[in-house]
Order: C-alpha cells, then structure tokens, then sequence
C-alpha cells in the first residue's frame, strides 16, 4: 500500500517497484503472480475508497455552500439584467465585470 501510494495515477505501478525492491533484497520473485492477483483485489477496494471519500468530500462542500452559490447566480444573473445589450458580461475569479461591447 505504501509502495503504491507514490504512483497514485498509474493503476498497479507499485508492482514494478515491488520486484525491484525483492531484486535489491535478494527474495525470490518467481512469486509475483500470486502478489499480482492479491493486489489486484486489493486495488479494487483502494480505488472504490478513493472514489467514495471524493465524493462525500463533493457533497460536503455542495452542501455548506449551496446558499452562497444560489446568492452568486441570482447576483450574476441580476448584472446580466442590469447591463442590457450594449454591455457585456466578463466574468474573472467569481468577480463580475462590465464592459462596454464594440
């Protein structure tokens, strides 16, 4: 698990290191079919906790922000109102500009 983590993208890239490190410690590698499928499983559950903890992470932030980002809209939406066609609407880092449309 420790090996894998420094991988994080690359799905099974541990392994590589795995049999570099049994080479470097002179422990037989003729078994690394067996590890493979373990870790295979194993990745499945890596992966699903990874996937489950990104998501509630999302629902966490949706919920504690939901009024702020209603109020953000309505604001948006209200500047878009207020500068008719002759203006247009820039937006930068969630700031609102105008400018006048040539």
């Amino acid at each position: 698990s420790g090996i894998n983590a420094e991988y994080g993208g690359i799905p099974s890239a541990g392994l590589v290191t795995m049999v570099m490190v049994l080479n470097a410690v002179n422990l037989p590698v003729d078994m690394i079919s067996v590890i493979l499928t373990v870790d295979w499983f194993l990745d499945r559950f890596r992966t699903m906790t990874n996937v489950l903890g990104d998501a509630l992470g999302c629902a966490i932030v949706q919920r504690m922000c939901s009024e702020e980002l209603a109020a953000m809209d309505r604001e948006k939406e209200y500047v878009k109102k207020q500068a008719g066609n002759n203006s247009v609407v820039f937006e930068n880092k969630g700031d609102i500009e105008m400018g006048t449309s040539t």
